[in-house]
């Protein structure tokens, strides 16, 4: 009884403190102080608050944006800020928060348009979710009132002809997906009663100024709001992991959630504050097309970082508990949120199959069927022709294999279709969508052969296996079109085929593939234990082979080779070393003056891992032009055994391989600098 009293009566203090604050704007409003200085003065001195600690080291800023923006988009009345606040900060200060939060909406003019708490979700394109009792209905709503009117080739007749094909490819691209309203939903605000605390905004585990930091943390804070620069932004943003930490004894998982989530609210804030201010923002980040979070340097010389943390917080709630219906349901809002600012996926490797996997329903009972297929064409026609693409060196192409890939298993068996489909008309819009964006592709293919071979150019999509491809057409592509629109067999029967003879055709006739290099291979030296100066000096024509007469065997050795790499076809591309389960190597890759892979102590610190089948793979994406000689020094140490290295590359235009010699210089003048032999510490 004595607990329920005063839990009473500290609701009726926080009461009073509401009408306080409340009482005190009014009489500045009154007193002619409601002008544009007064809500600056109100959050000035909310912020205190808003970043003040309570006995755990816990305040407000650290779970939410610099100046809790996102909570003044709400419609969150004072009691409920209040209320919510009651648990972890003095009464005092949950009133300045709510005069902040007051002050906020008049100073962005928010206050008729607040969203519902339980209805709206931040930054839900079209401003809420579109209206539908199920999954299934908001699929069937969403396609019939966003993607049909923007995409009329595609859900209307069959997609009969290149120039058709040209025309859906272009309503794919243009379609909107920021401001129409779709049927899946994005991560709530907060979780409350009802909610998962992983499918929301807010960070769970709070985000803390490291020791003797907050200075440092919060002048960039004071440096962003006072002026909402993107460059602003992205200081915050990649100061998170240096300035900040997790509560002491959050494991690995729970830090890397909350980075993720902690970056996530700092674009979805800027993103509000974007759109509220208008005309007058100092950025448009919103209206970027196709990717959102472009982190443009000022130096020229520095690539454009592309920020995809929302992407990430799905894959780390996945991962939480991988396959588990409830993982994926909580995963799938920050997936698909991420996709719609970043709709190629671009600079995203890990969790593609996850997401499109969700969307279609599989371990989490809840499939978007129609999304789905949305989602995967426009992802793959963003990253086949969008401008944003050739910022990293790729043309435009439509691959041949990829298409093959693609075209597996649209059509669902009939004991499937109750679950994934609102009705029949519902079905029936999903099979004619799916049939045109598959002749659409046919097509494309069809007319990167006649515009290549006709420029005199090597169809570089159809490196791989043509037998495999011209199989899958038949086996798998053609039934599941007859089986979707059987009215149109003959017709894609005839279009199945000519795919089949133009790439026979575009096999044979096209121009040979640009010359090979006359290299021979990078000069080596070796060492043996903590020599100072090498054992032997050789050219190698291979890296993947070695003399063990050299150093012997079972020793501790040390391999520098140097000299220069020249690529074939210009583009991105993925340099990796291939090591083989070795934990007791160490590695360094430099291209020019970059040090691309860096993995010398047992841990990566530069580069990435990739999970191949035979060995463990590390690798980084270079952008390279076609005959350019690029400077490369290549380290590698082991404590002994026999050594076991291989350098590969891989791009659109090149199929995986241990880089060949003759693509290897030993020592060449580049520009006008030759590239020395740098002595490094080991």
């Amino acid at each position: 009884m004595q607990v329920l009293d005063a839990r009473l009566a500290r609701v009726a203090v926080l009461n009073v403190l509401t009408l306080a604050a409340a009482f005190t704007l009014m009489t500045a409003i009154a007193a002619g102080e409601g002008d544009a200085t007064a809500p600056d003065a109100a959050i000035a001195a909310g912020l205190i608050a808003w970043r003040a600690p309570n006995e755990r080291g816990v305040a407000c800023v650290h779970c939410h944006g610099p100046d809790g923006l996102e909570i003044a988009r709400f419609d969150f009345g004072d009691g409920a800020i209040l209320r919510r606040n009651d648990w972890h900060i003095p009464p005092s200060d949950a009133a300045g928060i709510v005069a902040m939060i007051r002050a906020l909406r008049d100073k962005y003019s928010l206050k008729a348009a607040l969203l519902d708490p339980v209805d709206d979700r931040l930054l839900q394109p079209g401003g809420r979710l579109i209206a539908g009792a199920t999954f299934q209905e908001r699929d069937y709503n969403a396609a019939l009132q966003t993607f049909a009117p923007q995409m009329p080739t595609l859900f209307n007749g069959r997609v009969d002809s290149i120039l058709e094909a040209l025309r859906a490819r272009d309503e794919i691209l243009a379609l909107d997906v920021r401001n129409r309203m779709l049927g899946v939903p994005f991560p709530g605000l907060s979780g409350g009663a009802v909610r998962d605390v992983a499918a929301v905004w807010a960070v769970e585990q709070p985000r803390m100024p490291k020791p003797g930091s907050e200075q440092a943390w919060y002048a960039l804070h004071d440096a962003y709001l006072a002026d909402p620069t993107e460059a602003n932004l992205w200081a915050i943003y990649n100061a998170v992991e240096a300035l900040t930490t997790a509560l002491p004894g959050a494991d690995e998982h729970a830090d890397a959630l909350s980075v993720a989530k902690y970056r996530s609210l700092l674009l979805a804030q800027h993103l509000v504050r974007e759109q509220a201010l208008g005309a007058n923002a100092p950025s448009a980040m919103f209206e970027r097309r196709p990717i959102a979070f472009l982190e443009i340097p000022p130096e020229a010389d520095r690539l454009v970082a592309i920020h995809n943390p929302m992407f990430a917080a799905g894959n780390l709630t996945y991962r939480s508990q991988l396959h588990k219906p409830e993982a994926v349901a909580r995963a799938l809002p920050w997936w698909f949120a991420a996709w719609t600012f970043n709709p190629g996926l671009s600079n995203v490797a890990e969790g593609r199959d996850a997401f499109l996997q969700a969307l279609e329903g599989r371990h989490s009972g809840e499939p978007y069927p129609i999304h789905h297929r949305l989602v995967r064409i426009k992802m793959d026609m963003t990253q086949a022709y969008a401008p944003y693409v050739r910022l990293s060196g790729r043309p435009p192409q439509v691959n041949a294999l990829d298409l093959a890939d693609a075209a597996r298993g649209f059509v669902y068996p009939d004991e499937e279709a109750g679950a994934l489909f609102f009705d029949q008309a519902h079905r029936t819009l999903y099979h004619t969508f799916s049939a045109n964006v598959r002749r659409m592709q046919l097509y494309l293919l069809i007319h990167e052969f006649n515009k290549q071979c006709a420029d005199g150019r090597p169809y570089v999509g159809l490196v791989g296996d043509e037998v495999t491809f011209v199989e899958r057409l038949h086996a798998e592509l053609l039934p599941d079109l007859e089986r979707a629109q059987p009215q149109y067999a003959v017709e894609d029967r005839v279009l199945v085929m000519t795919a089949i003879r133009r790439l026979q055709e575009a096999w044979n006739q096209c121009r040979p593939l640009p010359p090979a290099g006359y290299g021979v291979g990078l000069f080596a030296e070796y060492f043996e234990g903590d020599e100072a100066a090498p054992r032997d000096a050789r050219i190698v024509h291979r890296l993947d082979r070695f003399d063990s007469a050299v150093f012997g065997v079972d020793r501790a050795i040390f391999i520098r080779w140097t000299g220069a790499v020249e690529p074939r076809f210009g583009g991105v591309y993925e340099i990796s070393l291939r090591i083989g389960d070795r934990p007791d190597v160490g590695f360094r890759l430099w291209l020019d003056d970059r040090l691309l892979i860096d993995c010398w102590d047992g841990v990566l610190v530069e580069g990435k891992m990739i999970a191949w089948e035979g060995g463990r793979y590390y690798g980084a994406d270079a952008v390279l032009h076609a005959g350019r000689r690029y400077a490369i020094r290549l380290e590698y140490r082991q404590r002994g055994g026999r050594p076991a290295l291989q350098l590969i590359w891989k791009s659109a235009h090149q199929v995986p391989e241990v880089i060949p010699p003759n693509q290897l210089y030993p020592g060449t003048e580049l520009g006008r600098r030759v590239f020395a032999i740098a002595r490094t510490a080991r």
